[in-house]
């Protein structure tokens, strides 16, 4: 990470895509770990991830499958559970759940799943990737070139960056979100809660959400609090109906804050990253 290559990793990538030291194998029913690049996780060994820690927990009755990729959003959540569900037959699935799963599942990238609305209603829908795209052309022409990589992912830089820098931006709101957009959330959580058990085949008691929480304040009570894309409002909706409609729900604010006040360890790589380190998937 960084400039200064900090927190260095090595690991080793499946058949998957997934960084596990073995491949997946279809029919196995395992329990499945889904998320965005939180449960991707490139910045942990493998063996310290809630995968990870979850296999050792169950081995060697139970395999264990992490599906995290950059990015995700719920509608991407809910195609994984349905791959999974024709692929591998899972017995169970936890979801990692952060504050912009929300909002970021109506944002129509190029290459993502995202859910669209029409006159009120939630349609699932797909950009494909475009191979023959600006950006794609150069990184074709670049190459595997270890000075390109260390370029785009330790010190920031991307093509897409530097274009979208040239275009005209806005400047963004600090004001609360609108009633429309809350209500657009409140809807966007029902739908991928009463999706979800058709998608993955699994009745709710078997599907666990574990929700993240605000960890700079834990460490300290007089940090602001945490202003993520979804508000904390939608968050506390989003874990009641969970509860509600029979989900597992994992609150990890109650669990950080008891092992900080005992230990002050910390449960990310801040400032230089916000994502979990072992500690937390732990």
């Amino acid at each position: 990470m960084t400039w200064q290559m900090l927190h260095p990793n090595r690991g080793t990538t499946n058949n998957y895509g997934q960084v596990a030291p073995f491949d997946y194998i279809t029919d196995s029913h395992p329990v499945v770990v889904i998320g965005d690049s939180f449960v991707e996780a490139l910045m942990n060994r493998f063996e310290d991830t809630l995968q990870g820690e979850l296999g050792r927990l169950l081995s060697p009755s139970i395999q264990v499958y992490g599906l995290g990729f950059s990015g995700n959003s719920l509608a991407e959540y809910i195609s994984l559970a349905r791959m999974a569900k024709t692929e591998f037959a899972p017995v169970a699935m936890v979801f990692l759940i952060i504050d912009n799963d929300i909002k970021e599942s109506w944002s129509n990238r190029t290459g993502h799943r995202y859910f669209q609305f029409n006159k009120g209603n939630i349609q699932e829908a797909y950009i494909p990737l475009d191979n023959h795209g600006f950006a794609q052309k150069i990184r074709y022409l670049v190459g595997d070139s270890a000075l390109y990589r260390y370029v785009q992912v330790n010190l920031g830089f991307s093509l897409d960056g530097i274009i979208s820098r040239r275009a005209p931006t806005k400047p963004k709101s600090t004001q609360r979100a609108s009633p429309e957009a809350e209500e657009m959330s409140r809807k966007t959580v029902d739908y991928f809660l009463t999706t979800l058990p058709v998608a993955s085949g699994i009745h709710p008691e078997r599907l666990v959400l574990v929700f993240d929480s605000d960890r700079e304040r834990i460490y300290d009570s007089s940090n602001p609090p945490r202003l993520g894309a979804d508000s904390a409002e939608v968050q506390a909706y989003f874990k009641g109906r969970a509860i509600e409609l029979g989900f597992k729900v994992i609150d990890t604010a109650s669990l950080f804050s008891k092992h900080y006040q005992l230990h002050h360890m910390k449960f990310d790589y801040t400032p230089t990253d916000r994502h979990w380190n072992g500690l937390a998937h732990r």
